[in-house]
């Protein structure tokens, strides 16, 4: 799965995921300290074990606590975090199955980019995304171009190769050191 690159600096307006959702009945809010046992259960029973002991840091670093919840009648059905693997990191996230396509998923995503540019980060690197047509809608409709697909191959050139340059936008340009 590739790795995006997110300017944050260039984030579109999160109204419409906002009101996306409000449409749907679910709000987001950031998690709480009381948060930290049934997030960490949702997270196990709804996804795996190695997420919810990821999503665990994002109550470690300290305050504010690095992740949302999007909570529908009173019920937690979604999570995203971000500062829990690698400084400067979004994930993991995800929402119930029964309820995915309903905006949480953006307005969760678009809420912890929102945290991470108030913290001081121009870039974020959503890692190993599983749907990158739809995150990168999310975060870069065509006018902004927020969203840069990042190499997620060789991070330096083997012995005697030049790298790779992208077919993207000069503007856009991020070397890839993959061998031809």
């Amino acid at each position: 799965m590739p790795d995006m690159l997110v300017r944050l600096y260039a984030l579109p307006d999160p109204a419409p995921y906002d009101a996306r959702a409000a449409a749907s009945g679910i709000a987001v809010r950031r998690m709480e300290a009381w948060d930290r046992d049934i997030v960490r259960r949702f997270v196990r029973e709804q996804f795996s074990d190695n997420w919810a002991a990821e999503v665990e840091f994002a109550f470690s670093n300290g305050h504010p606590i690095t992740g949302f919840v999007a909570v529908k009648d009173g019920d937690i059905i979604g999570f995203a975090a971000y500062e829990c693997s690698r400084r400067g990191f979004f994930g993991p996230t995800g929402v119930r199955e029964d309820l995915r396509n309903s905006g949480a998923g953006a307005l969760l995503l678009m809420r912890c980019l929102e945290s991470m540019r108030e913290m001081g980060y121009a870039y974020a690197i959503i890692g190993g995304v599983g749907r990158p047509r739809s995150t990168r809608r999310c975060v870069a409709p065509r006018s902004s171009r927020a969203a840069i697909p990042a190499c997620t191959r060789r991070s330096t050139p083997r012995p005697g190769r030049r790298p790779r340059v992208s077919s993207a936008p000069s503007s856009t340009r991020l070397p890839c050191y993959h061998g031809a």
